[in-house]
């Protein structure tokens, strides 16, 4: 079943009116920064927390992890985040794109995600 995208975005405002999973085969927010991911997925005011799952020491670990650039504090964070069982990563699609064989620099440009390429590696062939 497809959901048309106002409606998932519509879920936080009434959870049971939304499946009881819900697979996302898209990659992930557009940027490379783990911030990006954490906030945009985890945190009670990201854009992509379609349930409103909240751990407020989540959100604590997101805002000091972007305020000290630590990594080990965004992955603190993911691994909290990962016991409620409200988001689930069930693979890691970084590696796909189709491309015109003219254009130069795609497997470079790959730093974000399965459909996001950084446009400054990519070149067209002369």
């Amino acid at each position: 079943m497809s959901y048309p995208t106002s409606q998932v975005f519509g879920w936080i405002n009434d959870p049971t009116q939304g499946p009881d999973a819900f697979f996302d085969g898209n990659n992930g927010p557009d940027g490379g920064s783990p911030y990006m991911w954490g906030h945009v997925f985890w945190d009670a005011s990201g854009g992509i927390n379609y349930f409103g799952c909240e751990v407020a020491d989540v959100n604590a670990q997101l805002d000091q992890a972007v305020a000290t650039g630590d990594d080990a504090l965004y992955v603190k964070a993911a691994e909290e985040y990962a016991k409620t069982g409200c988001y689930y990563n069930l693979s890691y699609n970084k590696d796909w794109v189709l491309a015109q064989k003219w254009l130069t620099g795609v497997a470079a440009s790959h730093n974000i995600g399965a459909n996001e390429l950084d446009f400054s590696k990519l070149g067209l062939e002369e």
